[in-house]
This record gives structure tokens, sequence and C-alpha cells, in this order.
């Protein structure tokens, strides 16, 4: 993806289209606007990282620092593993939990899929009640885990 000044389409050249809030780089790169919204929930779990732009936009590289694991549900999850344990592709993601009050951490990664970020149901809503753009959200299914 061009970060310049426009966004290429490919055919046309350039499109004058406005910079998202939110948008990925090999990491989770947001607009200074996201940040100032985000940051008073992510405490311990994100480190922000400042990125100077020749445009001088100000935007922040997230690091998510907070990895869960044994979380994903293996009976109720479609997916693909490598040898190692980690996942290679998933179908269906479900995570399952002992107690059904578990308090999600605000941003996480889990254990067997590190390059894949996951946010909890309140920064969900934050984001969308602020209008910010450039985020597609895929749910995720959770269960309580059988006793």
């Amino acid at each position: 993806m061009h970060l310049g000044d426009d966004y290429a389409d490919g055919e046309e050249g350039r499109l004058d289209l406005p910079r998202p809030d939110l948008d990925w780089f090999g990491e989770l790169l947001v607009s200074a606007r996201a940040w100032r919204l985000l940051e008073p929930l992510m405490g311990e779990h994100v480190q922000a990282l400042p990125v100077d732009f020749t445009t001088g936009e100000e935007c922040f590289i997230l690091n998510v620092l907070t990895v869960l694991a044994g979380v994903i549900d293996p009976v109720a999850s479609q997916a693909e593993y490598f040898k190692s344990g980690r996942i290679m592709r998933v179908e269906r993601m479900v995570f399952g939990v002992d107690d059904p009050l578990y308090n999600w951490p605000p941003a996480f990664r889990i254990a067997e899929m590190r390059a894949t970020r996951f946010i909890n149901a309140e920064v969900r809503e934050l984001i969308r009640d602020a209008g910010l753009t450039g985020g597609a959200f895929t749910p995720v299914e959770v269960r309580l885990k059988p006793r």
C-alpha cells in the first residue's frame, strides 16, 4: 500500500482519498486522532511508536505487547496448524474461556497466531462511536470451556 500523499488504485494513477485513521503496514498504523482516543484504554498492552512522515502527519505504529496462550477452542475452531503448533490458516476462530465474565485485554495477540491482532468489545465500540476510518473487524465467537 502506498503511504504517500495519495493512494494508488493500480490503474488510474492516484486517488485523492483521505488517509484512514487505522491502517496496516506490517503493524497497525494509527493517526494521532485515533491514538488520542485509544491510549487511555491500552495501558501496558500496547506500545505506541511515533512515525515521522515527510508530509508532517503525526502517526503511530501500535506494537501489541500482550500475548495470550490457550484461548483457542481447538474443537470448535476450524484451523490448519503448522507442526510447531502455530496456526497456518483459519476458517473459523472460537475462543474458549473458563469464566463468562473474563476480562479481555483491550488489545492482544494469541500465541498460536502472533501476526494477528485482536481487540475487545470496548475498543471496537470506541472506534465505531468515534467514526474512525480504515478498520475492518471480524468477530470471534467466545464460548465457555466444557467442565
